[in-house]
């Protein structure tokens, strides 16, 4: 994973683990997962930083991914 994020550019690992939740067919699903940050030097980098979210819900096996930018909070998935 910070192979890809150090390709645009660089990253920061938040400390500690996220904790959260999902929704899907009534049941109430729980994860724990790890926060990074990722700065882009522009907006054309963009399109690379979703290439590099949609392989990273494909390697890690999720049904979808959180992430937000600018602020806007976004769900990527299948």
């Amino acid at each position: 994973m910070e192979e890809h994020l150090a390709q645009l550019g660089g990253f920061s690992l938040l400390p500690g683990r996220v904790t959260g939740g999902w929704m899907h067919e009534g049941r109430l699903y729980r994860d724990l997962s790890r926060q990074y940050l990722v700065v882009l030097s522009s907006w054309f980098e963009l399109t690379r930083w979703l290439e590099v979210v949609v392989w990273a819900r494909v390697a890690f096996r999720q049904r979808a991914l959180y992430i937000e930018v600018a602020g806007v909070p976004e769900i990527v998935d299948g």
